[in-house]
């Protein structure tokens, strides 16, 4: 990838945990990506869309951007929402900066869009957070969001560049040094941390997984393989389609897609926390 910018549309199921909300202003405070929209997606909550609509205007606000911010499915289907027809519009734009679509989340709105206009396949790119454990595969919760997108999307023959959990976990920062080094920042950084302290003391009774002392900022994975792609740390393989059981099934001799199985995390984490103090410091 030359270093020219790139246009992107975040599809974002942002206020499920606390890492989207890093990756989000990850990716808006990076000069070559020019955010052309966001998607708020559905999780396992009530009203959650609307949630993470409010979410997206909120972090636009902090930081300063405007740009469009539609509502997409609130629930698994195929219903042509706002988001999906961001999607559409943005993609069949004439342009010379290529556009990616960075979901952090589910695929419902990028497979509705795909369903409703497929010729836009060939003028995009995907980068998706989720899928179980390569080589075999697991339940994990955005494939489990929407399966049927998934494979659907796995389907389309997009240029897809997969961040499994395997690599997404490496994304593990100690919850200390994120104290240090965003808590008596400016107002993006408290506003981070805190978004960290919010989750861990509405859900530490149902989400036996949180550990105050480390956090995995995974959704910010799909924002650093556009900082730099990491050429080490992917391999090309057949397109995979997820089974009942989210194992994976592999069709030889279909299109391959990028899969990463590592991620360089140190690289990430010090362009964020390098950026915040940046924009915050100006």
């Amino acid at each position: 990838m030359p270093n020219q910018k790139v246009r992107v549309i975040i599809c974002s199921d942002v206020g499920n945990e606390a890492d989207d909300q890093f990756a989000i202003v990850q990716a808006l405070l990076t000069k070559r990506i020019v955010v052309k929209g966001m998607v708020a997606g559905f999780f396992n909550e009530a009203n959650s869309v609307e949630k993470a609509f409010k979410k997206m205007v909120a972090i636009s606000k902090l930081t300063n951007m405007d740009f469009p911010i539609k509502k997409g499915a609130s629930s698994p289907g195929w219903k042509l929402t706002k988001g999906a027809q961001l999607l559409i519009e943005e993609s069949l734009k004439r342009s010379t900066f290529p556009l990616y679509i960075v979901c952090l989340g589910g695929l419902t709105d990028l497979a509705t869009a795909i369903a409703e206009n497929p010729k836009i396949v060939q003028m995009i790119h995907v980068i998706w957070v989720g899928g179980g454990r390569y080589p075999s595969g697991s339940h994990e919760a955005n494939v489990a969001r929407d399966i049927e997108a998934a494979n659907f999307v796995m389907k389309s023959g997009c240029d897809i560049w997969q961040i499994p959990s395997n690599a997404y976990k490496e994304m593990r920062v100690s919850t200390s040094f994120l104290k240090l080094e965003l808590s008596n920042s400016g107002e993006v950084s408290k506003f981070l941390y805190n978004e960290i302290l919010e989750f861990e003391k509405n859900h530490y009774q149902d989400k036996p997984w949180i550990n105050d002392e480390s956090w995995v900022l995974g959704d910010s994975a799909a924002i650093g393989v556009l900082l730099d792609e990491q050429k080490g740390n992917y391999s090309m393989v057949d397109t995979p389609f997820f089974g009942d059981d989210f194992k994976y099934r592999f069709e030889k001799g279909s299109k391959k897609i990028r899969v990463y199985h590592h991620i360089d995390r140190d690289l990430i984490l010090m362009d964020l926390i390098s950026k915040l103090k940046l924009f915050e410091h100006r």
